[in-house]
């Protein structure tokens, strides 16, 4: 019974004796901007840059519809994939307008989509209306492109 106590209690005092290693350490930050700053320049092919950036504008306009038509998400979204999407960046590399059904939404985002999975910092959300007037060259039939 003695032997036991003692071996309980040399155990416990080994667990409470082990030194914690997790905390405040310099160059944390430095280490992390060394590997964003890799994953930046590492080589990707055109194919991965634009799986990543349809992965992201997909993901964005799932978000906005659901948050906007939680109800009816499920028909809204129904058959909603990266063939069916329209998008666009003509201003800059982080600005993209999507359009999906009678919905077209501009998504800006803080670093270029195409390296990084993120969601967008902004969005503006729009629906084309039947009785508006509106000149579009992607004539709602699928698709998309890039510029």
């Amino acid at each position: 019974m003695r032997s036991i106590r003692t071996i309980l209690l040399s155990i416990l005092l080994l667990a409470v004796s082990v030194p914690v290693v997790a905390g405040p350490q310099e160059g944390v930050m430095a280490e992390f901007r060394a590997v964003e700053e890799a994953i930046r320049n590492k080589q990707r092919s055109p194919e991965l840059l634009k799986e990543t950036l349809e992965n992201n504008l997909l993901n964005a306009m799932r978000s906005a519809i659901m948050r906007r038509f939680y109800d009816e998400k499920e028909t809204i979204l129904e058959g909603i994939s990266a063939e069916n999407i329209y998008y666009e960046n003509p201003t800059s590399d982080r600005i993209f307008f999507v359009k999906y059904k009678e919905y077209i939404v501009r998504f800006d985002y803080s670093r270029d989509p195409r390296y990084f999975i993120q969601r967008p910092y902004n969005e503006k959300f729009l629906i084309i209306e039947e009785d508006l007037n509106v000149n579009s060259s992607t004539g709602g039939t699928g698709g998309n492109t890039q510029n």
